[in-house]
């Protein structure tokens, strides 16, 4: 077993379910914009645009865990929300696949993996398939007008500690998988590639970026070693999955779930589940005011749309 080149698709595999889900809870105008007061607000900074209800809005600052403040044509739903997951790249001093960083197009969050470190434990009678001594970097690029201490700990530094906690939430969530890490050290980044930081190698990231750092040993299991044929995660068995409590298909892991549509006055909406594309295609409005759909994953509302149009299709469920 090649354990050495099976730590980057297990670390993808992790970054890929970074998508936690916003609850806003109180919705009011300031000035032009909206507050939205939120528990968690997660990676969110200034600057990044959010999809709420199928529209756009723009942060214009936010409170860490109390609200965001957005700019946008009309005023959010009071609903959930979902970030998309940050991007993963992997490489060292000779860039291997991080060469876009060059060109200066980084705008989404990423965590980089350099340089991963796997021993492989061979003892009989060990649970663990091995060990990767990591050091991964979550970041994002920032404003160069804000390029001092005060506002890049609060616009970039938090947020990417947040999402770090994230990181390690799944990975502790998926306790078959994984041993929860011990011993975590955290460092911080500001300006990260910074010339007179990092000296003139600029092979790797050549532009505005700042994050946070975490090393630590991920132990993972046998359930959560890649098969050498095809370089997949091993999985669970299938699962069904349900849409308006009438079976559509099986998944290949995770648990059970159900998604059910309804208007904004509790009616059932009709909805086809796109096996190719995994996406709901829903009959649009139903009854009420505003055509608005409430999707609820489990009994829990997930996310509600806004729909003017005969269809709409409702993408990123989290499931």
């Amino acid at each position: 077993m090649r354990y050495a080149d099976n730590i980057i698709p297990v670390f993808q595999s992790i970054v890929d379910q970074m998508t936690p889900v916003c609850t806003i809870t109180a919705n009011v105008a300031d000035g032009a914009n909206w507050k939205l007061s939120m528990c968690r607000t997660y990676w969110i900074r200034s600057r990044k645009t959010l999809v709420i209800g199928g529209l756009d809005y723009k942060v214009v600052s936010f409170v860490k865990n109390d609200y965001v403040i957005v700019s946008g044509l009309s005023q959010p739903v009071v609903t959930s929300f979902q970030l998309a997951a940050p991007i993963f790249r992997h490489g060292s001093s000779r860039k291997v696949n991080a060469e876009f960083g060059n060109k200066g197009d980084i705008r989404s969050e990423m965590v980089y993996l350099p340089r991963p470190v796997v021993e492989e434990d061979n003892r009989f009678d060990s649970d663990i398939a091995y060990v990767g001594r990591v050091k991964p970097l979550f970041l994002c690029d920032f404003d160069v007008k804000k390029d001092n201490t005060d506002d890049q700990q609060v616009d970039s530094i938090e947020p990417m500690n947040e999402m770090a906690d994230v990181f390690f939430e799944i990975v502790e969530e998926n306790d078959g998988f994984y041993n929860r890490p011990e011993n975590i050290a955290c460092e911080e980044w500001m300006n990260f590639g910074n010339p007179s930081i990092w000296g003139n190698d600029k092979l790797i990231f050549n532009q505005n970026l700042s994050g946070v750092e975490r090393k630590f040993n991920l132990e993972v299991l046998p359930d959560g070693v890649c098969a050498c044929e095809d370089k997949q995660l091993v999985t669970c068995a299938p699962v069904p999955f349900y849409l308006n409590d009438i079976f559509e298909t099986e998944i290949e892991s995770g648990d059970e779930f159900k998604v059910n549509l309804v208007d904004d006055q509790g009616d059932p909406v009709a909805g086809t589940f796109n096996p190719l594309t995994g996406e709901i295609e829903v009959a649009g409005g139903g009854g009420g005011s505003g055509g608005t759909i409430n999707v609820y994953l489990d009994g829990v509302l997930n996310q509600s749309i806004v729909s003017s149009n005969l269809n709409a299709e409702i993408v990123n469920i989290s499931i």
